[in-house]
């Protein structure tokens, strides 16, 4: 990213493959290696979030591509909001994904970097 004077310009990567849901919905299972290296990925990603005080908040299998050779995104950051441990981040939107919710955002108590983790382990059970 930078700044001219005029503009803000964002240069994105050009990810291309099916989300990681119609991977999931064309095969019965995965391997526990296959499950391993995807988990892997997943955790890689959200700790380098993490580290920079990044919650994604939208961890799920719909927000997630597989591109070749099987290389995991995080895709729509929408949600996803700074944190710091003394501010309290609500979620203001309609949320219509309460599958994968962690328990604290229903009880409003606010998100944490445990969230993200919650949401990941809603997605290894499902593979």
């Amino acid at each position: 990213a930078y700044v001219s004077p005029r503009h803000l310009v964002l240069i994105l990567e050009l990810c291309v493959g099916p989300e990681l849901l119609h991977c999931l919905a064309e095969r019965t299972s995965y391997s526990e290696v296959e499950v391993r290296d995807y988990l892997w990925q997943i955790l890689s990603a959200v700790e380098f979030l993490h580290t920079h005080h990044i919650l994604h908040l939208d961890l799920r299998s719909e927000n997630m591509i597989i591109t070749e050779p099987n290389l995991l995104k995080l895709l729509d950051f929408g949600n996803a909001q700074f944190y710091t441990p003394d501010r309290v981040i609500t979620m203001d939107r309609c949320i219509d994904y309460v599958e994968t919710m962690a328990p604290e955002l229903l009880s409003e108590q606010g998100a944490l970097p445990q969230t993200d983790i919650w949401a990941i382990g809603i997605t290894a059970f499902i593979m």
